[in-house]
């Protein structure tokens, strides 16, 4: 047990920088501290729309001992517990994978399980936030019971999730030789979009008007299987001595066949057959081709480009409100598309002074990437907008605003390389590919105001032109339809000139030190 609280103890320790080189920040404490405030993020709006629905449900029996909310909470389990099996399993064939890891921790005088369990501890917090959103859940269940269901509500949610994890440790130790580490990671961002859909939807779900006798009456069957773990959660959350024994047992006995399993397969290398055929060919390529497979070939880049279509298309179809959806949207997508930049640069500076030495020139190619990134979410938006015009009958004239999200995801992609080249953050060592603290939070607020100031302002500028009501509204602020017309064309044009004039400056300049070695 001091082996793994070491373990831990050291890696968390080396999540982040201080300013000062060499010694680092993140304490346990620390790392539970965000537990906690991600829990209550996801909590305070879903613990009191789960206890309303929980509470209401309780007065309908559908067999003995049981009611509609037992039923209720069975079959949001098994969702839950299906998604995190589907986080767990990815992340830990991405953790077992890290083979200059592992060849370290061998490499120490400590056990073998010990490793192990520091694997799957690293698994449960890397994909807590299925966790983090089902807890709130189980804890309204538990409540809606009072204070004894509770109680016994909090720690069956952690044994289940514990027997999940057991059992995706065993799907992962069959998997191993089938899925390569740069799939694994894929798929571990895929899984996080669902888990953002999943939490909306559970909004959705839980709220009263989504409930009718019908829809309950088909989730009997699937929420009182006997043979489906979530059942026995359910059980075990209302006092079943019986269901607490069998997820015990099973979890005890899932571990450890898992750990005979990992100690043959996950500590030995494997090594891929690769075809003789398909051997180097030269190819020549186009410099935009090429550095469009240099960003794809991330890991983190299905992620970066669907997080923030998926997630305000799911916000469009359940909220039916454009402007929340896009202004989700742009801060995310504004965000993630300079980081996708500052992706494709350090690999570039991985392999440095070569590129510079090239016969390329260095500022074509870094002008390349910006285009690349602006112009990918740039049709991502665009997506959105048309989607919105057609599904919730929308005004053509938000088609504008396409213009204006072109315009603020090249500033934002430029600011990203400015602020990458800038801090130094190239020099970094293992480092190399994200910025620091300081210059993460100024990326944030400036593409923030940049986002801000172009695509909303004249997103509701566009729509007070045909609603009424947005006009009667914007108008009780502003008391003059001409100061309404003047600031909805002139703000967006000038945080557009403005922001494009900076940042092609700071960019020109940036890469004139590189070029003269400062």
């Amino acid at each position: 047990m001091n082996d793994l609280l070491l373990l831990l103890k050291y890696r968390f320790r080396n999540t982040g920088f201080s300013k000062n080189r060499g010694k680092r920040s993140g304490k346990l404490w620390g790392i539970w501290f965000n537990f906690i405030i991600l829990i209550m993020a996801f909590g305070v709006p879903l613990f009191p729309v789960a206890l309303t629905t929980f509470e209401k449900l309780s007065a309908f029996s559908v067999a003995s001992g049981f009611n509609m909310a037992d039923v209720y909470f069975s079959v949001l389990s098994l969702v839950m517990l299906t998604m995190a099996a589907m986080n767990f399993i990815p992340y830990l064939l991405y953790s077992f994978y890290d083979w200059e890891e592992l060849h370290f921790l061998m490499g120490l005088p400590i056990r073998r399980s010990t490793i192990f369990f520091y694997k799957c501890t690293e698994a449960f917090i890397g994909t807590f936030m299925s966790f983090a959103i089902y807890l709130p859940i189980a804890a309204a269940y538990g409540y809606s019971r009072r204070t004894a269901g509770l109680v016994l509500a909090i720690p069956a949610a952690f044994l289940g999730f514990a027997f999940v994890l057991g059992i995706s440790l065993f799907i992962s130790a069959l998997l191993t030789s089938r899925i390569s580490r740069a799939m694994a990671k894929r798929m571990n961002g895929i899984v996080i979009l669902l888990n953002a859909g999943v939490f909306l939807l559970l909004l959705n779900l839980l709220s009263g008007e989504a409930l009718n006798g019908e829809t309950l009456y088909k989730m009997i069957n699937l929420g009182l299987n006997r043979f489906l773990p979530s059942t026995w959660l359910m059980k075990a959350t209302k006092g079943g001595l019986l269901e607490w024994v069998f997820l015990f047992l099973f979890t005890l006995w899932l571990f450890r066949i898992a750990t005979r399993i990992s100690s043959a397969n996950f500590y030995e290398p494997s090594h891929s057959k690769v075809n003789s055929q398909r051997a180097a060919k030269a190819r020549k390529i186009g410099l935009l081709k090429k550095e469009w497979l240099i960003m794809m070939r991330s890991e983190h880049a299905a992620f970066f480009l669907l997080y923030p279509v998926a997630f305000s298309a799911i916000m469009l179809v359940t909220t039916k409100n454009f402007l929340s959806a896009t202004l989700f949207m742009v801060m995310i997508a504004a965000f993630y598309s300079s980081q996708m930049v500052i992706i494709s640069l350090s690999s570039e500076f991985q392999a440095w002074p070569l590129p510079f030495i090239l016969p390329v020139n260095f500022k074509k190619v870094v002008r390349s990437k910006i285009f690349i990134v602006s112009g990918m979410f740039s049709v991502l938006y665009s997506i959105i907008v048309i989607f919105s015009i057609f599904y919730i009958q929308l005004s053509i004239l938000l088609l504008f605003t396409i213009v204006a999200a072109m315009t603020t995801f090249y500033i934002s992609s430029a600011l990203g390389a400015t602020l990458y080249m800038t801090s130094g953050a190239y020099r970094s060592g293992a480092h190399k590919r994200r910025l620091g603290f300081s210059a993460t939070l100024l990326l944030e607020i400036l593409t923030f105001v940049t986002g801000a100031g172009n695509i909303i302002v004249l997103a509701l500028y566009m729509q007070s032109r045909t609603d009424a009501m947005m006009k009667e509204t914007l108008l009780r602020f502003l008391k003059s339809e001409l100061l309404l017309n003047t600031l909805g064309v002139s703000i967006p044009l000038v945080v557009s000139v403005i922001g494009i004039i900076w940042v092609t400056r700071c960019i020109n300049k940036e890469l004139d030190k590189l070029k003269e070695g400062k």
